[in-house]
């Protein structure tokens, strides 16, 4: 509000979450480390196809990597999802 406003010119510090990092609101794919020979696009065919069935919030967020990078989305052969657990999945 505008009260806020008119006493942050007394500001003197401030401080960041516990990682020390500024954040947007929403999560992003930021770096992608990748212990095999799968090249990254590779990679997010695999993992994108198999997260857009999840309803997990970072799910949306790499299946959203996996478009910027133009990966072409397939369904899993077999696909579980257990609330708290995470997912299981089959792909070719």
């Amino acid at each position: 509000g505008g009260e806020a406003l008119e006493i942050a010119h007394r500001i003197t510090r401030i401080a960041f979450d516990k990682t020390g990092t500024l954040t947007f609101g929403k999560p992003s794919v930021t770096d992608t480390v990748i212990f095999n020979d799968l090249s990254v696009k590779e990679f997010y065919t695999i993992v994108s196809s198999v997260e857009n069935g999840s309803e997990h919030p970072l799910a949306r967020t790499i299946v959203l990597k996996g478009q910027q990078l133009e990966v072409t989305l397939s369904d899993p052969e077999e696909f579980i999802s257990t609330s708290g657990q995470g997912i299981e999945a089959k792909m070719n």
